[in-house]
């Protein structure tokens, strides 16, 4: 349950920044996110996050468009089923969240300096 919150928080940040700026956002506000609070978030609750968060506007938009539509005719031309493309779409949301948390992981574990022992001559 303590798992809920930073979840449903990270979806919400997520939506927001989605919404207010393009794409490549996701993997910027997804390293953000892990540097500011590392106990709170994991590159995983953050790719699900991702994906809950744009399967959300993708939901929300099927109310005022029509997406089904849209999605199948896309499907026709890469010869994909419709809903494939809007999978996929959510499956790039996410990859793009994991990519950008591990980045930051890495950046973090480079920056922390480490312990170094020095033998007294």
């Amino acid at each position: 349950m303590r798992d809920v919150k930073p979840f449903l928080l990270a979806t919400c940040i997520f939506a927001l920044a989605t919404w207010a700026a393009p794409w490549p956002v996701i993997p910027v506000v997804s390293a953000v996110m892990l540097l500011v609070a590392p106990r709170a978030f994991s590159p995983l609750m953050l790719a699900c996050a991702a994906g809950a968060a744009w399967g959300g506007i993708l939901a929300w938009t099927t109310l005022s468009a029509p997406l089904g539509r849209l999605a199948a005719e896309l499907g026709g031309i890469v010869h994909l089923p419709g809903a494939a493309l809007v999978a996929l779409s959510v499956a790039v949301a996410a990859a793009l969240a994991w990519g950008g948390a591990e980045l930051a992981l890495a950046v973090r574990a480079r920056a922390s300096p480490s312990v170094v022992v020095h033998k007294d001559n």
